[in-house]
């Protein structure tokens, strides 16, 4: 299946969920360069801390604009006791477009994260809200991510699913 085939579904986060882990600041131009990306890094760095024994989330947040802008993502679990160099974020309730992405990881996430970029290219798309994005790694499932991207409420016309 090619990203471009990947269609989400709505859903409606109906409480906040907060997540606590490693960040680092970057941009899509910035991940664009293997010499320059910092997400590979960061992902190195969780590792090491102790990996996948739960829920991973990887949160996008702080735009600084809109896909072209800088955002922060903090990669970790939903929030317990933060150690030094951690830092928690609130993921903020509202709609959701979710895509879902199977396969080698990481080509599944930029399968995704390709068919995301797609999706709100289409004229008829729903306005992305750039508030908090994230993708969820279920550790009974390791080949499959699950990339929540926020809409704004007004512009989504279907029905969302309550999660």
């Amino acid at each position: 299946m090619t990203s471009s085939h990947i269609r989400p579904r709505l859903v409606e986060l109906t409480s906040p969920r907060d997540v606590t882990g490693v960040s680092v600041r970057t941009s899509n131009a910035r991940e664009g360069d293997p010499a320059t990306a910092a997400l590979p890094a960061l992902w190195g760095r969780f590792m090491a801390a102790g990996g996948l024994p739960t829920t991973v989330f990887s949160v996008y947040t702080d735009y600084e604009s809109d896909v072209h802008g800088a955002y922060t993502v903090v990669l970790g679990r939903e929030a317990g006791p933060s150690t030094s160099g951690e830092r928690t974020v609130r993921v903020v309730p509202g709609r959701y477009a979710v895509f879902t992405s199977t396969g080698d990881m990481p080509a599944a996430v930029i399968a995704g994260w390709q068919a995301v970029w797609a999706y709100f290219a289409e004229p008829d798309a729903p306005a992305r809200a750039y508030t908090t994005d994230f993708e969820q790694y279920e550790p009974e499932d390791p080949s499959t991510v699950h990339i929540h991207v926020a809409v704004r409420a007004e512009a989504s016309r279907e029905r969302p699913v309550r999660a």
